[in-house]
Parts: C-alpha cells; sequence; structure tokens
C-alpha cells in the first residue's frame, strides 16, 4: 500500500492530537514532516509537542523564518533520528538549527534579537 513520506500540520494547536492519534502511521512509515509553533504565546504546548516528536524517534529542525505575523511563529521540520545523516548540509546550514525543547524558545529569542538589532 502506500505510505505517507511528508505531511505538514497547521491545526491551530490540534498539533500534538494529530501526532498522538496518528503513533502508528509514524512508527510504521517514518516519513519527514513540518508544524506549525507559536513559541512563546504557549511554550508548555511547544515543550510538550518537541518532548512527544523526540519519544517518536524524531529530530526538530528550526526554519530560521518567520512563518507567519506574529513574532514567534515559527515551522518545524521533523526527520527521523535514522535519517538525520543524510541531512547533514542542511543541518550545517546557518537557516536550519537543531533545536529540543529547551533549546526552542532560546533561538527564537535570539533570532527577534538580532532582527531588532
Amino acid at each position: 500500500g502506500r505510505r505517507l513520506g511528508f505531511a505538514h500540520f497547521d491545526v491551530e494547536g490540534a498539533e500534538l492530537d494529530v501526532l498522538r492519534g496518528s503513533t502508528l502511521t509514524f512508527a510504521r512509515d517514518r516519513p519527514i514532516f513540518s508544524v506549525e509553533v507559536h513559541v512563546a504565546e504557549n511554550v508548555t504546548f511547544t515543550r510538550e509537542l518537541l518532548t512527544h516528536t523526540q519519544t517518536l524517534g524524531y529530530t526538530a529542525l528550526l526554519i530560521v523564518e518567520q512563518c507567519g505575523l506574529k513574532w514567534d511563529c515559527r515551522n518545524l521540520l521533523h526527520v527521523p533520528n535514522e535519517s538525520l545523516a543524510t541531512w547533514g548540509a542542511v543541518t550545517r546550514d546557518r537557516r536550519v538549527r537543531v533545536v529540543d525543547a529547551d533549546s526552542l524558545v532560546p533561538a527564537v529569542e535570539e533570532q527577534r534579537a538580532s532582527v531588532r538589532g
């Protein structure tokens, strides 16, 4: 049958529910996926989301760009840990940063400060 290769979730705060409900698909297909988050608006949710994706065996990559009108809106690309080595060149690009539940908020705040000058 068909396998899921890529997905983007922008479901206004229900991303964690989508991931929890798709556990079997993620275990079977190991797709790359992205989620939109408002990092500072709901720090607890963002931390829970990243902690959950780590338990699924994924590494989060912060795309260094604002994705919406709010300063803290970011897209996070999630790559299966077993595929991360093939993403080496991407992870060395300054526009992409590997992040986890502890490093995401400081990374986004650092981006905001650098834009302000």
